[in-house]
């Protein structure tokens, strides 16, 4: 069996982008040898990306408070990963190195790549699930399509749209010269227990995350914990 690779590359014209397969996020993307991210080098599978820049967060973006939800009247507990702020945070795919499926530089498709990942049955989430991801370069820049699978026979807690809201295509540009994007809240977008807050904040942003699948709606729809002490 062929050894994965710690990075693939595309190409299409002056357009590049290097997407790491830890994490599937691309670690650097140049448009006229002009560098549009804030990088980082991949140098093996344990370079990891600062602050979680650019990765795929799933089946949850940003915090889970207590690490612990409830769904169709279950109590999940998940892994505590940030004991700090007694939260789950970001998901279970972010430090997983992920198999390029097709496509990257020295292929038949240069300028595009898919990377898949399947995960199994972990603590306070008993959902097996495949991902997919597929990264395009032109003349233009970088595009992203995800998809996710529930491999499971009962029904998942979803975590794909943003609380039933209607959510019209997204895009992110800037204009020539030297152009940041501040967060203006230093803070962890937290929801307090028996508060549910919609992401997608500033303090979300400041982690430049490639990919987040928001909050759960319909039937399965999960709901916070209640606030101990609260009736």
């Amino acid at each position: 069996m062929r050894a994965q690779p710690t990075s693939v590359t595309i190409t299409s014209g002056d357009c590049r982008a290097t997407i790491a397969t830890r994490g599937a996020g691309p670690s650097s993307l140049t448009l006229g040898g002009q560098d549009l991210l804030e990088g980082y080098e991949v140098t093996g599978s344990s370079a990891e990306a600062p602050f979680f820049a650019n990765l795929v967060l799933a089946p949850w973006p940003n915090r889970t408070d207590q690490a612990a939800f409830e769904f169709d009247g279950e109590r999940h507990q998940l892994e505590l990963t940030e004991p700090s702020k007694n939260t789950a945070l970001h998901g279970l795919v972010a430090d997983r190195m992920w198999t390029v499926a097709s496509g990257g530089e020295g292929t038949d498709t240069p300028d595009t790549v898919e990377l898949e990942l399947s995960v199994a049955e972990e603590p306070g989430w008993p959902w097996p699930f495949h991902l997919s991801v597929v990264y395009r370069v032109n003349d233009s820049g970088l595009q992203a399509s995800f998809a996710m699978r529930n491999d499971a026979d009962a029904p998942m807690h979803r975590c794909t749209d943003a609380r039933g809201l209607r959510i019209p295509p997204v895009s992110l540009g800037a204009g020539s010269g030297d152009r940041r994007l501040h967060a203006d809240d230093p803070g962890p977008p937290v929801a307090p227990a028996g508060r549910p807050r919609a992401s997608g904040g500033t303090g979300a942003g400041r982690c430049g995350c490639a990919a987040g699948l928001g909050q759960p709606t319909g039937r399965h729809a999960a709901r916070p914990l209640p606030a101990p002490g609260a009736d």
